[in-house]
């Protein structure tokens, strides 16, 4: 069985977005102590959390219906989940630092030298 690499960014308060859009915020809405109404210790149990973010932030799929209104009634839930996975390589560039430019004979040496093979989701 190939193995799946989950390549879902990290969504937290505060996270980066596309100038214009709204911004990320992770609030505790209720918390275990709350709802069992024990003494909170100073470390909340989060049972519910409010997420207030919008629909492009960090990984995520456009369903066709977003595209444009021709696609009406292609919403998310009638694509079919094996859109979302394909095969795929796994190619090192963790020598390069953060927002520096991979070139295409970065590309070519990783691929040269690759060790394992995968399935990207």
């Amino acid at each position: 069985m190939p193995e799946i690499i989950d390549l879902s960014q990290e969504i937290y308060t505060g996270k980066p977005v596309f100038p214009g859009l709204p911004e990320v915020n992770i609030a505790v809405h209720a918390t275990h102590e709350e709802w069992d109404k024990i003494p909170n210790d100073g470390v909340p149990s989060p049972a519910v959390n409010r997420l207030e973010m919008d629909e492009h932030t960090a990984t995520h799929v456009d369903a066709f219906n977003h595209m444009a209104r021709q696609f009406r009634g292609q919403s998310i839930e009638t694509m079919p989940l094996a859109m979302f996975y394909t095969e795929g390589i796994c190619l090192d560039l963790s020598h390069k630092g953060v927002r520096e430019l991979i070139e295409v004979e970065d590309l070519e040496r990783a691929l040269a030298a690759r060790k394992c093979f995968c399935t990207i989701a």
